[in-house]
């Protein structure tokens, strides 16, 4: 009777490792980061702050078992504050989408390991004020921008069908201005370290 239990057991736990990233299943979820700053130039009694906000919503399909492909978001908020002895402020907003690709290894009956690749293209919208001396708002026009992003992972599962995400990966942010009539590429590369959730649904039936 032990022996039957243990089996099944096992046997369980077999299905909830394989099953999630089965061909026919599919996810959705994505992860957040949030960080503020602060900088104080020596000399002045004040200082400035910035804080960055950003959600990576995604969704993807299994076409095979591990295998999964679909679609990607960026949106992200940047504010840096002027200081208390006056200076520029500015509010920074993008957002884009594109595809992505994912591929996982099953490591343990609750845990996969995944490597994830992404690129996606949308716009760049800042606003800029001056504060000393009166308050002058200039609001930049839009800038077409593209993220490309590789990054590996783990996802730990809390129960069979949700996921906690830690990542670490390389992400190049292209940055096109025509403006004045000049043709300027910016790009700016980050390392980004990530946390967030998946949901896995689908049939959940292990294929061979």
């Amino acid at each position: 009777m032990k022996k039957t239990i243990v089996l099944s057991v096992l046997a369980l736990t077999a299905l909830f490792a394989n099953g999630q990233t089965t061909r026919n299943n599919w996810f959705i979820g994505g992860g957040f980061a949030f960080t503020s700053a602060s900088q104080k130039e020596s000399g002045t009694p004040g200082s400035s702050n910035s804080t960055v906000f950003l959600i990576t919503p995604n969704a993807g399909y299994f076409f095979i078992d591990n295998l999964a492909a679909g679609i990607n978001l960026n949106l992200n908020s940047t504010h840096s504050s002027a200081g208390s002895n006056g200076g520029i402020s500015s509010t920074g907003t993008y957002f884009t989408a594109g595809p992505l690709g994912r591929y996982y290894f099953n490591v343990a009956p609750t845990v996969k390991l995944f490597v994830h690749a992404d690129a996606s293209w949308g716009s760049l919208k800042e606003t800029y004020s001056y504060s000393g001396g009166g308050v002058t708002v200039q609001n930049q026009p839009s800038v077409p921008i593209s993220i490309y992003e590789g990054k590996a992972g783990a996802a730990f599962f809390l129960t069979p069908n949700v996921a906690l995400e830690c990542t670490a990966g390389y992400q190049s942010l292209v940055e096109k201005d025509n403006s004045g009539g000049d043709n300027i590429k910016y790009t700016t590369g980050s390392i980004i370290v990530g946390i967030g959730f998946q949901v896995y649904l689908g049939p959940g039936k292990n294929k061979k």
